[in-house]
């Protein structure tokens, strides 16, 4: 019996969602699961005293963090209308998602810092950091 597809496995599986965004920033970490980053679409939060922006696309399941301080502020960002650019809540200002660039000086203007981080279960992410917190 043969059921059309190739490779090695013989049924579809739907991705899951029990997973979450690791951020380790020097003695400081916290884990954001990947099923509460969607549903509230840009996440401004902090880790530790870093304040950062997530945002998870959850057709394509990309992941982007960012350092949201600009020059001398901390900045409040949203997705804009379009989906591919974050907006500066109080300026207006905008950023790519995918790359953090400035969308009016990609060249010159300050872009969004990018933050490491990686995907793991719940429970490897505590492993490694015990004492981290937890975005709902």
């Amino acid at each position: 019996m043969t059921t059309g597809k190739t490779g090695v496995f013989s049924r579809e599986e739907r991705p899951r969602d029990n997973w979450v965004i690791g951020i380790a920033i020097g003695e400081h970490s916290k884990a954001f699961f990947f099923p509460a980053l969607v549903r509230d679409g840009v996440v401004n939060d902090v880790v530790g005293p870093y304040p950062v922006a997530l945002y998870a696309d959850e057709e394509t399941r990309n992941v982007h963090v960012y350092l949201r301080q600009v020059e001398d502020r901390v900045v409040t960002l949203a997705l804009d209308e379009s989906g591919q650019n974050l907006v500066d809540t109080e300026t207006g200002k905008m950023w790519s998602v995918a790359r953090g660039l400035d969308r009016e000086k990609p060249a010159q203007g300050q872009p969004l810092l990018s933050v490491p981080y990686i995907s793991s279960f719940d429970w490897a992410w505590l492993d490694f950091h015990p004492d981290s917190e937890f975005y709902q």
